[in-house]
């Protein structure tokens, strides 16, 4: 009988038991050189990878991905990930924005997921009451997907829905 135990890869930005992000971490540690990261990165997402195929695309065609909204509707306050353009809104802009400036009576927020399944490609994010303190809404729609310490609780605090017109009257 074989007995075999089996360790959490431990990757970057928390991406856990993913051989690519381990092979990274050990690149940003200096354990492996660029051109071992680069061949085990080959090795491992090959041509039929989604990833590495996006990333020949942009490097090829000079393309990049995000996601161009109307801007005379929306008013884009920060990206994660392949969205993020490094300019997002701290708290006092976003609360601005969002809070006072919203065309709605309970400010709507578009949040667009580039990676995600169709369905939730496009999820509106509808406020029911203000924030309190020094809670950070964006920071915690952002990175945390939380209930906030008890301020962004689902059906409490927020809502969320499929269309804008959806979250214009609270309908799913």
């Amino acid at each position: 009988a074989v007995h075999v135990d089996f360790n959490a890869c431990r990757g970057i930005n928390n991406r856990n038991n993913d051989l690519w992000a381990y092979i990274a971490k050990l690149y940003y540690q200096k354990d492996v050189t660029k051109e071992q990261f680069g061949e085990a990165g080959r090795i491992i997402t090959d041509k039929a990878c989604v990833e590495t195929d996006l990333y020949h695309l942009n490097t090829n065609l000079d393309l990049s991905r995000g996601y161009d909204h109307d801007v005379t509707a929306w008013t884009k306050v920060a990206g994660r990930d392949d969205l993020s353009d490094g300019h997002a809104f701290g708290l006092g802009a976003f609360n601005t924005v969002f809070f006072e400036n919203s065309l709605t009576d309970k400010p709507i927020m578009m949040r667009v997921c580039a990676s995600c399944t169709e369905t939730h490609k496009r999820i509106y994010y509808r406020r029911l009451n203000p924030v309190t303190g020094t809670f950070d809404l964006l920071n915690n729609i952002l990175f945390h997907r939380n209930d906030g310490d008890g301020q962004n609780k689902w059906t409490e605090d927020f809502t969320l829905h499929s269309t804008y017109e959806d979250a214009q009257v609270g309908a799913n």
